[in-house]
């Protein structure tokens, strides 16, 4: 069977519907929801905690948290919190970020 997840990078939506849509993906079946940081972007870590409490199931996790913007020992204690919250659930994936925002001065 396929594994599906849904996954976001914030705007344009906001926290209130991608935790409507990963309810709505837990009932339909889906294995896993992902939460992207941007660096010009929201916050990866409140809609994945919002995610824990809206789902029993489903496999939760970052698909891009940038390293370099967090002290490592508060990367790490803000993960175990979340995977307290979830049950387990947590998957961290970092990256160094990305943009979907032209460069500034790119010829």
């Amino acid at each position: 069977m396929a594994r599906l997840g849904i996954a976001f990078n914030g705007p344009p939506y906001t926290v209130r519907d991608m935790v409507s849509a990963v309810e709505t993906c837990e009932v339909a079946g889906f294995e896993s929801a992902w939460q992207a940081e941007d660096v010009y972007g929201p916050d990866a870590i409140v809609p994945l905690a919002c995610f824990a409490f809206a789902t029993e199931r489903m496999r939760l996790g970052t698909c891009l948290i940038n390293p370099n913007t967090r002290a490592a020992t508060l990367l790490a204690n803000t993960f175990a919190t979340l995977d307290q919250l979830s049950g387990g659930r947590m998957v961290l994936g970092l990256g160094a970020g990305l943009t979907w925002l032209p460069m500034i001065g790119k010829s």
